[in-house]
């Protein structure tokens, strides 16, 4: 969604998230202290448990940020939550003082989510391209059988798409299987002749 606008679903998960985040009681500065210590000491893995609990408003925040990328609330939410876990865990172990975790948990999530989006957005350019790489394909396959009364090879449509034939064989072989998974799917529908 770019518009900024949320959906309605949207809007039902940001609430649902902000309600079960702001329901978790917060931890004092000397309680995150004390947790960091146990962490550290690889004594409370119910110490790290708490301590993102602690922290899951900093993932909803930066979730909610990013919410008109392409990413649904949700996703953004749950990558945020394990971004917290690596980055208390490093933290911790680096053994500096309670005070600057937030700051540090807002860097490292920020960061993480921003990563997630970028991947997001390249792999839907890749799917875009993959799509439209198709469909031109299958135009030239469809228009050189139409034009030569046979299939074409795959240097011949490599030609026409002036394309290496490597990727034309590489496409053709994609399609291939796409149509039989699509043939396999449709024939679970068709009641066998009796």
């Amino acid at each position: 969604m770019s518009s900024g606008a949320l959906s309605e679903r949207d809007q039902e998960d940001v609430a649902r998230l902000a309600q079960r985040v702001e329901a978790l009681p917060q931890l004092s500065a000397d309680e995150v202290t004390s947790l960091l210590a146990g962490v550290r000491a690889q004594e409370a893995s119910l110490g790290l448990e708490r301590l993102v609990e602690n922290y899951l408003g900093i993932a909803l925040a930066a979730a909610r940020e990013r919410r008109d990328r392409g990413l649904e609330v949700d996703d953004l939410f749950q990558e945020g939550t394990l971004a917290i876990v690596a980055a208390v865990s490093e933290y911790a172990a680096r053994g500096e003082p309670a005070a600057g975790l937030p700051e540090f948990l807002t860097r490292v999530v920020s960061a993480h989510l921003e990563a997630t989006v970028e991947a997001a957005e390249i792999e839907r350019r890749a799917d875009e391209a993959f799509v439209r790489d198709a469909r031109l394909y299958e135009v030239a396959e469809v228009g050189l059988r139409s034009r030569l009364g046979r299939d074409a090879t795959a240097t011949e449509i490599a030609g026409v798409l002036e394309w290496p034939t490597d990727r034309v064989e590489l496409m053709a072989g994609t399609l291939a299987a796409a149509r039989r998974l699509e043939d396999a799917d449709l024939a679970q529908y068709v009641e066998p002749e009796e």
